[in-house]
């Protein structure tokens, strides 16, 4: 996960679920604060800010996914949007040169344990332990000015002393939310993982808005597991990454045969403490980036694929997807919608 140029925010959590005015209250003090301060000197480059989630206390990992999938997307959704309106508002290019490039994940409740070790293959959630050892001493990591704050500053300052034996570079700034630092919560188990991430042929664009602008496929989907990697892989080094991942371009015959896969493999634990750990908390992780050459993509020829993220415009596609496949004698699939909280925010001229 380390990158030039990048700093961390972590805030604390809300009690859940957070409405729309509460984030802004909460955590809208200190992004407007934060944001202006880490623009990169270079109208030429891209400042990197990842801001880590606290989940509430109220989470639990032995949650069916179905519930899961709501609240941290209403997280998620929330989040990306308050920084987009905080960015607006200040003039800031988000993803742009000389703008910032915001990435957001969580942060599972601070944990006392002591034989906390780093499970780089456990994002986007993640626990302090892991984070720490993803950073360089030379990162800055900023907290919100709060009694939460500063004590997410004091357990995050022992897990990367722990890790590193030396001190972060921690900042505090802005407000937060004045609650009670969260409890403890159990570390999830977290089972083998294979992730389809279709990607569209630019002959089914040609119509789309702003199709002369798209990017080839092959670019597209190596800026999208960019994306992914900075979300899921908490390893300490670029060169550790490299170690745990391979890429293999897979050429099968019929639709959806063309496959960039992005395989991570947990490096070998190198204590007792972090065996016992793996063998709870880390699996492997396989990435399909598959292209899409038809309406249905590989959710109709991959029986294996349990779930589908949809948004409002897509919607009808799912369900038809889950007639096919009933068609097929498959099993549905899993639903899950994503809000259009930008879309929604424009249309109330709040962008």
């Amino acid at each position: 996960m380390a990158a030039p140029n990048k700093s961390v925010l972590i805030l604390p959590s809300l009690p859940d679920p957070p409405v729309p005015s509460a984030f802004s209250s909460a955590y809208g003090p200190t992004l407007t604060s934060l944001l202006p301060k880490l623009l990169p000197s270079s109208t030429k480059h891209t400042a990197r800010l990842d801001i880590c989630l606290v989940l509430d206390s109220s989470y639990h990992p032995s949650l069916p996914r179905t519930e899961l999938f709501s609240p941290l997307e209403r997280l998620l959704r929330e989040s990306y949007s308050l920084v987009c309106l905080v960015a607006a508002q200040q003039g800031i290019d988000l993803d742009l040169p000389g703008g910032l490039d915001v990435r957001v994940f969580f942060l599972h409740p601070p944990s006392d344990s002591a034989n906390a070790v780093p499970t780089p293959l456990s994002g986007p959630l993640v626990d302090l332990s892991t984070l720490a050892g993803s950073l360089i001493p030379a990162t800055p990591v900023y907290v919100p000015g709060s009694e939460t704050g500063l004590s997410l500053a004091t357990a995050f300052s022992a897990a990367f002393e722990q890790v590193h034996e030396t001190k972060p570079d921690v900042t505090v700034v802005g407000h937060g939310p004045s609650t009670a630092a969260p409890p403890t919560s159990p570390q999830p188990a977290h089972p083998a993982r294979t992730i389809t991430v279709g990607i569209t042929d630019q002959d089914l664009l040609v119509n789309k808005k702003h199709a002369s602008v798209l990017e080839p496929w092959a670019q597209r989907v190596e800026r999208t597991a960019a994306f992914v990697e900075s979300i899921l892989c908490f390893a300490p080094a670029a060169d550790v990454v490299a170690r745990i991942r391979r890429i293999d371009e897979l050429h099968n015959p019929g639709v959806n045969g063309r496959i960039t896969r992005y395989s991570y493999t947990p490096l070998p634990p190198t204590t007792r403490a972090a065996l016992a750990r793996q063998s709870a908390d880390e699996s492997g992780v396989v990435i399909n980036y598959t292209l899409i050459t038809d309406p249905f993509g590989p959710t109709i020829t991959d029986q294996h694929i349990t779930a589908i993220v949809v948004s409002a415009e897509t919607r009808a596609g799912g369900a038809a997807v889950n007639d096919k496949r009933l068609d097929k004698g498959w099993q549905p699939l899993e639903v899950y919608e994503i809000r259009q909280r930008l879309v929604e925010l424009a249309k109330e001229g709040k962008l």
